[in-house]
């Protein structure tokens, strides 16, 4: 058993040394419905099952609720729209004198994507790369476009704090939230545990926000599940089939929730003792189920699947980066839609049988 990010499924399913989980929960009738339907989206192509989702995550919004009360800012609701975000993060930059910033957005291409799902949008073309190999992304979009004019606008009134990019901005990031220099960002829902365990401070989670006048419809997960290759005799295959079974029981996913923050993928965890006293303990944990459950089942909520995925990441960061720094919206993201096009068609042009997954289901 392999444990796999969601960046690299797709050349999982290329490489075609597993065995899809499907073929186990068929022979042995295994009840999938204890499993949230979006978590196992994520890891469905034509109707099979590919994986078991382990540790699945989704982004959500992190907010300072000691400092919104000292300087009188309501609570944000469950479902913030972007107006609703930027004036409290104006607010709250003023009220305490620019020694500390509202906002920030981390040069993190999971986060913007997560915002684009939010408007249902898809990241590529064919059902998200789902129905058929990609062959475009979709980047130089209005949902992507909304989130940067979104973002420049609190840049320019002041009230957003840029970290930078890379591994350094985002445990900057976390420093500048838990010395209360920062108001509001977005992150993992993984990031609770840490924040639980370090906040000398209350703290608020909500739903990751949406544009004023376009509903919320939901976010992918992130994360990584299980894979079992099929190179292995019969009874190791089916040894781990019983390992991730026991990985995603109602037991065991209560008990990592608690310890993580990481969603508990099985609907049952919420009844186990442990589960229940973290969230009795730290109400923010129920915040990305409640997301999950609210979540429209579409493509958009499923994730995209493709396998340049990783790269798309670096052309996103890239025109994240200068837009933050001024350049025009559309300008940067054109050319990261360019360079995307780009490295799929090349992928595409060399690797396309690999990565056609119509032997799926047969």
């Amino acid at each position: 058993m392999v444990q796999i990010d969601q960046g690299n499924g797709a050349a999982t399913v290329g490489i075609n040394n597993y065995t899809p989980v499907q073929k186990f929960i068929d022979k042995e009738h295994y009840d999938t419905s204890q499993i949230y339907t979006n978590v196992l989206s994520a890891y469905t192509l034509r109707g099979q099952l590919l994986s078991v989702p382990f540790n699945s995550s989704s982004a959500v919004l992190y907010y300072n609720q000691d400092l919104f009360k000292k300087y009188k800012i309501p609570n944000l609701p469950q479902s913030p729209m972007y107006s609703e975000v930027a004036n409290a993060a104006k607010l709250l930059t003023q009220r305490a004198g620019d020694k500390l910033k509202g906002v920030t957005l981390q040069i993190y291409d999971w986060l913007p994507d997560s915002l684009v799902a939010n408007q249902n949008g898809t990241l590529v073309n064919n059902g998200n790369g789902r129905d058929k190999v990609a062959t475009k992304a979709n980047v130089n979009t209005p949902e992507m476009r909304r989130v940067f004019t979104w973002v420049q606008g609190m840049i320019k009134d002041g009230s957003f704090q840029n970290y930078g990019t890379g591994s350094g901005a985002s445990a900057n990031q976390m420093a500048g939230f838990l010395s209360q220099k920062l108001g509001i960002f977005m992150q993992s829902s993984a990031a609770m545990g840490t924040i639980a365990k370090s906040a000398k401070f209350k703290f608020g989670v909500t739903f990751m926000p949406h544009p004023d006048n376009i509903p919320a419809n939901g976010v992918a997960v992130g994360g990584a599940s299980f894979w079992i290759t099929k190179d292995k005799p019969a009874d190791v295959q089916q040894g781990a089939w019983e390992f991730a079974k026991f990985a995603i029981s109602a037991k065991e996913q209560a008990a990592w929730q608690a310890a993580t923050g990481y969603i508990a993928v099985n609907k049952n965890a919420l009844k186990e003792p442990v589960l229940k006293q973290a969230v009795a303990k730290n109400p923010g944990l129920l915040v990305p189920i409640q997301q999950l459950q609210a979540a429209k089942t579409n493509a958009a909520t499923a994730g995209p699947f493709y396998a340049n995925l990783n790269e798309a990441a670096q052309y996103i960061q890239v025109a994240m980066q200068q837009i933050y720094a001024g350049r025009d919206i559309t300008a940067a993201l054109a050319e990261a839609q360019r360079k995307t096009d780009q490295a799929i068609q090349a992928t595409n042009a060399v690797d396309y049988e690999l990565l056609n997954f119509d032997h799926i289901g047969q």
